[in-house]
């Protein structure tokens, strides 16, 4: 099936872009907050992290896959948009704080979409015979896409700047994510035409 390939490209893609969330944040805020307040941010990511893998699984169960992903795509694009507003803030400006805190949070709320968020995509469009082989491909690619996304987002900034980095990994998570989705949509679609076509049969 062409689409799971999709999809599997599209989990790699985002993880070239949600490395530096969870790796390169601390180093790139101490560049323009005090120690103190990028720790205090750490804690917020922290408590938006909990939030986040319980409203997932709710997200799961009420509104299905595609929209579950579609909104941790833009809670990722968010929390990237707010990186690029401190990077060009002035060293210790209040504005930073604030941005990095809804950084902490935007990414917090969307952590699901790697965390339990595979082993809900597996089972959903895949069944739960094929549970466990589809999940091992889909953590492959994450990993894959993660290993590479940390030191590329190094090389980036040591050639332009951390904005252009940021602005790399906003187009990463947002490429991802629109593979991703569609990917899911025309799945289900798949499933609900076999599923009308062995009702005709029997």
């Amino acid at each position: 099936m062409k689409e799971f390939w999709v999809f599997s490209l599209g989990f790699l893609i985002i993880g070239l872009g949600l490395a530096s969330l969870n790796e390169d944040y601390a180093a790139f805020l101490d560049t323009k907050l005090s120690l103190t307040e990028v720790g205090l941010i750490g804690s917020m990511y922290g408590i938006g992290c909990l939030i986040g893998n319980v409203s997932g699984g709710i997200l799961f169960d009420k509104f299905g896959t595609a929209k579950s992903m579609a909104y941790a795509g833009c809670m990722y694009v968010l929390s990237i948009a707010m990186m690029i507003f401190v990077s060009h803030q002035p060293f210790g400006a209040h504005s930073s704080k604030v941005a990095g805190i809804a950084y902490a949070i935007f990414c917090g709320l969307a952590v699901f979409s790697y965390m339990s968020g595979p082993a809900f995509m597996a089972k959903d469009l895949f069944g739960s015979r094929e549970q466990g082989v589809m999940l091992g491909y889909i953590g492959l690619a994450y990993a894959i896409g993660y290993a590479i996304g940390a030191p590329l987002f190094g090389i980036i900034k040591g050639k332009a700047s951390f904005t252009v980095a940021w602005y790399f990994m906003m187009a990463f998570v947002i490429i991802g994510f629109v593979l991703l989705v569609f990917a899911v949509v025309r799945i289900k679609r798949y499933q609900k035409q076999y599923i009308a076509s062995h009702k005709e049969t029997n």
